[in-house]
């Protein structure tokens, strides 16, 4: 099997091509990404919502640099239940990840934003917290040691919540993988995109349902 040189590479001949620039950023600068997913102290919590209220009354979606309103608007400090785009309330977003689980949960309108969607669609938000879910996860890889436990992802959709758990596994230090997914909303799923990963070192994949929800999982080493 065909080892990976270097990221630069993965990202060039690997990842699908509308995924290119994030995962290039995410992944080729340490220095890019300084949210802190964990709580914070109430000072600091009330200063950046502060600035991110303004900054979302002058923005909108339409200004988010590759469609990717998530990190654009300040993701957790900004995607809370609280803030507004204009004058309809944002969905909640949480994270909760430690070296043995990462878990991410949704409570808001099931569709009407742009999270994260690679032609800026709002149809179907809840369902783009997957994309949300893959960019912080991948984020959070290149720190540790652990392979995602995709055969036993745990996915709850219940109305206009969304709650995904990944299990993680500890693995020899020095060795990282990614996670990606596709998936369908009230439908199948195409899953075709992500044959490009078979055959590549560590490669699993599991598929798991809910509700109106179908999601493909796969996880490959990266290096």
């Amino acid at each position: 099997m065909k080892h990976i040189k270097n990221i630069d590479q993965f990202i060039n001949e690997q990842l699908f091509k509308r995924e290119a620039a994030i995962f290039k950023n995410l992944f080729g600068d340490e220095k890019k990404d300084t949210t802190n997913t964990n709580t914070t102290d109430d000072k600091s919590s009330s200063s950046d919502s502060s600035n991110v209220e303004i900054k979302s009354e002058r923005d909108d979606e339409s200004s988010c640099p590759g469609y990717d309103c998530w990190t654009h608007f300040g993701k957790e400090n900004f995607w809370n239940g609280i803030n507004k785009i204009g004058s309809r309330v944002v969905p909640k977003i949480t994270i909760d990840k430690n070296s043995n689980n990462f878990t991410i949960k949704y409570d808001g309108s099931p569709s009407g934003f742009l999270l994260r969607h690679a032609k800026g669609g709002k149809g179907d938000t809840i369902h783009q917290l997957l994309n949300v879910l893959t960019i912080e996860l991948n984020q959070y890889l290149k720190t540790i040691s652990a392979k995602p436990d995709v055969k036993n992802i745990k996915m709850d959709m219940m109305g206009s919540r969304l709650s995904v758990s990944v299990p993680l596994v500890r693995v020899p230090e020095g060795t990282h993988y990614i996670i990606d997914r596709r998936g369908g909303l009230g439908h199948g799923g195409d899953f075709s995109g992500l044959a490009k990963y078979k055959g590549m070192p560590g490669y699993e994949e599991a598929k798991h349902k809910s509700s109106s929800l179908t999601e493909k999982f796969i996880t490959v080493i990266y290096k």
